[in-house]
Formats: structure tokens, C-alpha cells, sequence
């Protein structure tokens, strides 16, 4: 029992001595690992929104080659029609007809049409058509080779027209195979496009006419026919200007910027779909961008802060134990040297 006692008036006694200390040490690592906690958290989720950032123009640009793809699958099969042509010189008959319609029958081909060098056209379905004004046409009967464009109509759907040349066994130039593919062929890359989050996913002609949009989970912009117009009287917070952004379009850059228009912080990414020479737009709102990394940020301080508290745990449980050791140990050491001391008979002190 008088051990006992001197143990615990010992443990009181250490505990009183060192209770400054002890009060220090747990508000440096308390301070220590909050400051941890601030720093990480805050760095990594910096990092993460930069990421987001530059993860944009990599979406953008995945989105355009992925149109680009598409317009390759399609050119593909209007090349291997116009090298099938059995009859270059009688595009009516009844083969070059059945060649035809089999591409006629395609997901998203509007029109397939033979046409000889006078720009007289007939359709896969036998109908006529005149293409004397058709620029692309002209193109193919001046220079051999294939070409695509974007084309806006009015009231209808917007096509991509793409052509290549039909030859005869002496490799001579005799006509085109002309088709029309409908500009939703592209909705399901735009959707792709918008992995990032909620906004809209433009596809635009060189001039900034839409071609086809995609919203996607945001709420739908109001009618917008050119995306360079809409943008035109933004306020660009950093990046490209308008004028800039301009330039790159007429470049065919990729670029990332913020603007405010109509009350509200845009990010604007753009990337050229160079087989077509069209754009490719990502529109979404910095508020949803925020909103994301606030987000992050918590989630990060949150788990930093679990890591700070099991840290802070251990390090006291750590302390209490090395008191408690040293403690117990000056108490055995003192036991000893109390027997040392006592007559092992008498338990009186020996003479020394």
C-alpha cells in the first residue's frame, strides 16, 4: 500500500512538473498538423483545378480528332464507291444505281448522287439534280482529289458534303461521287466532349456557324447561330482576347479562356477538326468549375484533417507512454537500490 502511494505521489509529482511542457508540445502539434492539413489541402486541390484546366484543351482536342475519325470512316466508303463505279461513262445504269444505293442506305447519309463532269447529278433513288454552282465539285474535277465541307442550311438539317473522283481505266478524271452526311452524326462525340461536367459542345464552320449542338446536362444556351458572334462582346478575364481568339480560329490553334458575358464567368475551350476545317466549342459555366473544386478542396481538407487527428492521437499516446516508462523505471531502479541498501535479515540499513 506505502508503495503504491509513493508511486502514485511520484506520477503527480512528474505530471505537475512537466505539465507545461506536455500543454506545449500538444499545441505545436495541433498547430503543426492543422497547418499540414491547410497547406496540402489547399496545394492539391490548386493542382487538381489546374489539371481541370488543362484537362479541358485535351478534351477538346480528343473531341475534334474523334470527328475527325468519323469523317475518315465516311470518306473511307465514299472513296471505295467511287473506285467500284463499274461504268464510268453511264452513271444511270442500272449497276452503277445498285453500287450506289448501298451507300445510300448508310446511318446518317441524307444523299448520294453520280455526277459527270457537266455537273449533272442523279440519285441513288434515280433523282436528277443540277450541281453547276457546287464549289466542292470544282474543286474535285480541278485538282483529282477528294474534299469535304460544312454546309449551313437553312430550315434543315446541316449536311457534310464529301466527294471523291471517279476515274476510267486510263486514270481520267470522269465524274464525282457526291454525298451528304447530316451534321448529328457528330452528336455522340459532342456528348464525349462534355465529359468534363455540364455544358454545351459546339461544332462550328470555319466562320463560327453552328453546325450541331449539344448541351448536354446544362440548361440549353439561348438560340445561338454563330459562336464568334455570341462571343464577341465578352469580356475576356485572361487568355485571348477576342481578336485573338479570332486569329487562332483562321489558324486552327487550340486555346483555353475565361470571359464574362450576360452576367455570367465562361470557360471557352476551342479546337480545330482540321479534315473539315470546322471548330469544335466547349462552353460551360465557372460556377459549376468552382463548384467542383470547392468540392475537392473540402473532401481534401477532410481527410486531411482525419490524418491530422490520428497523427496528433499517436504522438500523445507516444509521449504518455515514454513518461509512464521512464516513471516505472525510476521506480524499479529505486527498489533496487533500497534493497542494496536493507540487511536481507534484519531489513535494517547495513553499515555502509
Amino acid at each position: 500500500m506505502q508503495k503504491d502511494k509513493k508511486i502514485q505521489k511520484r506520477i503527480k509529482k512528474v505530471l505537475k512538473n512537466n505539465t507545461v511542457r506536455i500543454i506545449m508540445y500538444c499545441i505545436l502539434l495541433l498547430f503543426g498538423t492543422e497547418m499540414i492539413c491547410f497547406v496540402s489541402g489547399s496545394e492539391l486541390a490548386i493542382n487538381m483545378g489546374k489539371r481541370e484546366d488543362s484537362g479541358l484543351k485535351e478534351v477538346v482536342e480528343a473531341c475534334g480528332s474523334r470527328f475527325e475519325t468519323r469523317i475518315s470512316e465516311y470518306m473511307g466508303m465514299v472513296n471505295i464507291v467511287a473506285k467500284s463505279i463499274p461504268d464510268s461513262q453511264n452513271f444511270g445504269n442500272e449497276r452503277n444505281q445498285d453500287t450506289i444505293k448501298e451507300l445510300g442506305q448508310v446511318a446518317y447519309i441524307q444523299d448520294v448522287y453520280l455526277v459527270d463532269l457537266n455537273y449533272h447529278g442523279i440519285g441513288y433513288q434515280g433523282e436528277t439534280k443540277d450541281f453547276g454552282d457546287n464549289e466542292l465539285l470544282k474543286k474535285i474535277f480541278q485538282s483529282g482529289e477528294e474534299f469535304q465541307e460544312s454546309k449551313i442550311r437553312q430550315n434543315s438539317d446541316n449536311v457534310i458534303y464529301m466527294g471523291a473522283p471517279i476515274r476510267d481505266g486510263n486514270n481520267k478524271v470522269t465524274g464525282a461521287v457526291l454525298v451528304s452526311v447530316k451534321a448529328s452524326l457528330f452528336a455522340n462525340e459532342m456528348g464525349y466532349g462534355l465529359a468534363v461536367g455540364e455544358g454545351h459542345c459546339f461544332l462550328t464552320d470555319k466562320n463560327g456557324n453552328v453546325l450541331e449542338y449539344y448541351a448536354g446536362k446544362a440548361d440549353k444556351l439561348e438560340q445561338i447561330d454563330n459562336v464568334i458572334q455570341y462571343l464577341e462582346p465578352a469580356k475576356f478575364s485572361y487568355g485571348n482576347d477576342f481578336l485573338a481568339l479570332k486569329n487562332d480560329i483562321q489558324t486552327k490553334r487550340t486555346d483555353f479562356t475565361l470571359c464574362s458575358l450576360n452576367d455570367k464567368e465562361l470557360y471557352v475551350c476551342y479546337a480545330p477538326v482540321k479534315d473539315l476545317d470546322s471548330y469544335v466549342f466547349i462552353i460551360y459555366d465557372k460556377s459549376y468549375a468552382h463548384y467542383n473544386y470547392e468540392n475537392i478542396y473540402k473532401t481534401l481538407y477532410q481527410i486531411m484533417k482525419l490524418i491530422a487527428l490520428a497523427f496528433f492521437v499517436f504522438c500523445i499516446v507516444i509521449v504518455v507512454n515514454d513518461m509512464l516508462v521512464t516513471l516505472i523505471m525510476r521506480n524499479r531502479n529505486r527498489e533496487l537500490e533500497e534493497k542494496a541498501e536493507l540487511d536481507g535479515l534484519t531489513t535494517l540499513y547495513n553499515k555502509m
